[in-house]
């Protein structure tokens, strides 16, 4: 065997003995997909449509990004605890690892409270590995926020009182 770079220059050969099939079989890929992180953070309260990202890496590459909600109705088991297949996102595709979650969906049932979203992570080789992350769903909007407006000189004042948390006024 020897290599040739882009110059055209070539190595010395290394002599090696022929496997006895007559050619080199390569290595099997046992190697799983490693799922790092979750964004948002796994703990934060996510509601509406939110974008689920999924940071997975592999030895020989991630194929596929699948993410599920727990479910007691749920049409697919892993682990033994039934899920509710959210989507998936295929290598390749814009956006790859990021799907979007319609946690309003009427297929998924939820209501507010706790809830657990499943990552699967498949690598070209058809290894899986599988992580979990508890996230706080809160669709129940909060109470309308009341706009007073004085008059002052040369200016309005206004005064704005919410009814909800920070986090639920938008502009």
């Amino acid at each position: 065997i020897s290599v040739v770079d882009s110059f055209g220059n070539e190595s010395d050969p290394v002599v090696m003995a022929a496997p006895a099939a007559g050619y080199i079989v390569p290595l099997t890929d046992t190697d799983v997909p490693v799922i790092g992180n979750f964004s948002p953070a796994p703990g934060s309260v996510i509601n509406k449509t939110v974008n689920i990202s999924v940071l997975a890496t592999d030895n020989v590459g991630v194929k596929k990004i699948e993410l599920f909600v727990k479910h007691d109705s749920g049409t697919e088991t892993i682990n033994g605890v039934k899920y509710k297949k959210i989507g998936e996102s295929q290598s390749g595709n814009t956006g790859f690892g990021t799907i979007a979650f319609n946690t309003k969906d009427a297929a998924f049932g939820l209501a507010d409270g706790s809830i657990e979203l499943l990552a699967r992570v498949s690598d070209t080789s058809g290894n899986q590995a599988v992580k979990a992350a508890a996230y706080v769903l809160d669709n129940t909007a909060p109470p309308k926020p009341a706009l007073k407006a004085a008059p002052a000189e040369l200016s309005v004042a206004l005064t704005i009182t919410s009814g909800g948390a920070a986090a639920d006024f938008s502009h």
